[in-house]
């Protein structure tokens, strides 16, 4: 669910920074949760009643690393200076 640019086709690894201690309904806050049927899920909610029932809150994200992808390299932008090769 996170958006990528479209150049891009193949499946990426994120890296997620979780605080497993956190284990308890925060609005608007990225939840790691074990779903039965679906395993585990990264979801945010704006309420309480919108988080399922039989969902476990086994912690909140902290921090996501999206690697350095050869498809977010800039385009040139006709300044020497910026440009990769000058």
């Amino acid at each position: 669910g996170v958006p990528l640019p479209e150049t891009l086709k193949d499946p990426v690894d994120l890296l997620a920074v979780v605080d497993r201690s956190k284990n308890r309904f925060g609005e608007r806050k990225f939840l790691v949760l074990e779903m039965p049927g679906e395993g585990l899920v990264i979801r945010a909610f704006a309420t309480k009643a919108e988080l399922p029932e039989s969902a476990t809150i086994l912690g909140q994200v902290v921090f996501v690393q999206i690697p350095w992808l050869p498809c977010m390299k800039k385009t040139k932008s006709g300044f020497m200076e910026e440009d990769e090769l000058y």
